[in-house]
């Protein structure tokens, strides 16, 4: 019977722990589809539309109680010769890529720290 408590104690000790972890794990796999599903519909607009200003605002979704917040950073290349840009910018390619990072931040609730997700893309106008 000793044996038994003890082997039942040890394995409840295990579920708080593998409870959050769930939880985290649920939170991410969100997260990340929120900025998959953005950056694809992103994809698919014309190059001249991939603007800052078409993009712009955060939205926030919630989940199981948690809120998440998405953002888009689009960096026009043909203007910006910092980072993600390449530098130097090159004159026959740089102007025509735009770099798009989308970025999920949510705050879980076992824990202070804030999480994020970010997914980056390159989009190329080809004409």
């Amino acid at each position: 019977m000793f044996l038994f408590v003890a082997v039942v104690v040890t394995m409840a000790s295990y579920y708080p722990k593998a409870s959050l972890n769930g939880e985290y794990g649920r939170n991410l796999t969100y997260a990340t589809l929120l900025a998959q599903s953005q950056a694809e519909e992103i994809k698919t607009a014309t190059f001249g539309y991939v603007t800052p200003g078409n993009f712009s605002g955060p939205l926030t979704f919630t989940q199981a109680g948690v809120t998440f917040t998405r953002t888009v950073a689009i960096t026009p290349c043909a203007v910006n010769t910092a980072p993600p840009c390449p530098n130097p910018i090159d004159t026959t390619t740089s102007p025509n890529l735009t770099v798009v990072a989308v970025t999920v931040a949510w705050q879980e609730p076992s824990t202070t720290s804030q999480k994020t997700v970010t997914l980056t893309t390159v989009i190329q106008n080809f004409f």
